[in-house]
């Protein structure tokens, strides 16, 4: 049988049971704000990234992570805006604590590995790129596979490059720049049919690829087939941006028209 509390000491405990609950609610309830104006800086700095003004989102961000220290997501932004300033060691740093709250962070891993393809040091890229390729929960596995092959090519490991894109396209046949980067691929092991075939489909995807254009016009004019660079040019002056290359593709294409008269 429960032993009753004489009557006065029954209401201190009762008394401190309710200041308790009310005391734990409070915090609850601060605790809930907090993470709600966390969410709402965070989505303000976002949208100054989107804008291209990172140190005014780096600002907002780095706010949001004063008022919610434990989550992931916010870190990973603000590693994120430091890899656009350039600050590659903060960058590497924030993508570190991310991964710290949250082990099986796939895109925390393929970012971090982009920052170390900036920095140069590839083994450690490409031991990211890997880590996010091998969770079945990652959405986007393609980008990481993509990311295997800048490594393997830059480290002259075209066979494996090539591996990794076509590993790459399987999961995401309609990507444009994987084509791109597999025409590259191709090029280097001297497979010049397959790379001509990998920047038609490069541009297949995306018509107006101008690295895309580029490369397989040079390539027809590398091998005389100069009826067909001279359509692929051609085309790529109509369509391509203001890049250096422009002024030599204009050069070629006179060369090439008054070849043909």
């Amino acid at each position: 049988m429960r032993k009753r509390l004489p009557r006065g000491q029954g209401q201190v405990a009762l008394l401190t049971f309710l200041l308790l609950a009310f005391a734990l609610s409070g915090c609850a309830t601060n605790r809930q704000l907090r993470k709600e104006r966390a969410r709402a800086l965070e989505d303000l700095g976002i949208s100054y990234v989107e804008k291209g003004e990172l140190r005014v989102a780096l600002k907002h961000v780095l706010e949001a992570e004063a008022l919610d220290p434990e989550n992931a997501d916010i870190k990973h932004e603000i590693a994120l805006i430091y890899r656009g300033l350039r600050k590659y060691d903060l960058s590497i740093e924030y993508f570190k604590k991310a991964l710290a709250l949250r082990p099986r962070y796939s895109e925390a891993y393929n970012n971090l590995g982009t920052v170390y393809i900036l920095t140069r040091e590839w083994d450690k890229a490409l031991k990211c790129f890997k880590a996010a390729a091998s969770d079945v929960l990652y959405r986007t596995p393609h980008y990481a596979y993509r990311n295997m092959g800048l490594v393997y090519y830059n480290k002259g490991d075209y066979h494996k490059a090539i591996q990794s894109y076509k590993e790459a396209i399987n999961l995401a046949p309609g990507h444009s720049p994987i084509y791109l980067n597999l025409g590259y691929a191709y090029e280097a092991v001297h497979r010049d049919m397959d790379a001509m075939e990998a920047y038609r489909k490069a541009i297949e995807y995306s018509p107006n690829n101008a690295a895309a254009l580029y490369r397989l016009g040079k390539l027809h004019y590398r091998l005389s087939q100069h009826k067909e660079a001279l359509k692929v040019f051609e085309r790529f002056l109509g369509t391509a941006p203001d890049v250096p290359e422009k002024e030599e593709v204009r050069r070629l294409v006179l060369e090439l028209k008054q070849g043909a008269k």
